[in-house]
């Protein structure tokens, strides 16, 4: 299954004309559709990626698209190295209740123990004092399919998944709502059982952990 594949024409076996049997789709647009579909709930250990750098004194955020330029959501984050600790990630209402600040508000300095990420940025609680390194494990949708990227792991290990998708939105395109419902369904059920494998996974090794004692 390739993007070339998937855009072909209704003759060719395994594009999207050809499983809905429909000449009128249009098959780039039904694609990135299904793509934004599938991305708003797959959590798998596939799109699970870590983003290692440095933050330089005197900051108080990051620029979330260069750190981490398609990121869906954060897993851990960590400094590293010799001020090693953990970052704990925070809703907004949270941050704001417990954000260090002197009298005009201006942040105070120190080390980041705390942070919140809006829609461009990771914002730290606190004005670095120092150098940090940083660790941040992220879930990132993969860079969408096109015909100067003709597979991803979606295509390669979850290609059930897509053709759901992709027959959810081009139903959807059709107006046909029974057709689109099912396949909606079939999606959903496919996301869940690759998230919930993924589920899996972490908890072995966190037991595993546990039980050798580290």
């Amino acid at each position: 299954m390739s993007y070339t594949t998937l855009t072909g024409l209704k003759t060719v076996e395994g594009s999207i004309k050809n499983w809905a049997n429909n000449t009128t789709i249009p098959a780039s647009v039904v694609l990135a559709e299904a793509e934004q579909l599938m991305f708003t709930k797959l959590r798998c250990r596939e799109q699970q990626v870590l983003y290692t750098g440095t933050v330089a004194s005197g900051v108080s955020a990051l620029t979330l698209a260069t750190v981490a330029p398609r990121f869906l959501e954060a897993i851990s984050f960590r400094r590293a190295g010799d001020a090693a600790g953990k970052i704990y990630i925070r809703d907004k209402q949270y941050f704001e209740e417990r954000l260090a600040t002197d009298t005009d508000g201006t942040l105070f300095t120190g080390v980041p123990t705390e942070c919140t990420i809006d829609a461009t940025q990771i914002r730290f609680n606190i004005e670095t004092d120092d150098t940090y390194y940083l660790r941040l494990w992220y879930y990132e949708r993969p860079e969408p399919l096109s015909g100067s990227n003709e597979t991803n792991f979606i295509t390669d290990n979850h290609p059930r998944l897509l053709r759901h998708a992709c027959l959810a939105s081009a139903y959807d395109f059709l107006k046909d709502t029974g057709n689109r419902d099912f396949h909606e369904q079939m999606m959903e059920r496919l996301i869940f059982e690759a998230n919930a494998q993924t589920d899996i996974q972490q908890q072995a090794f966190d037991e595993d952990l546990y039980w050798d004692g580290r």
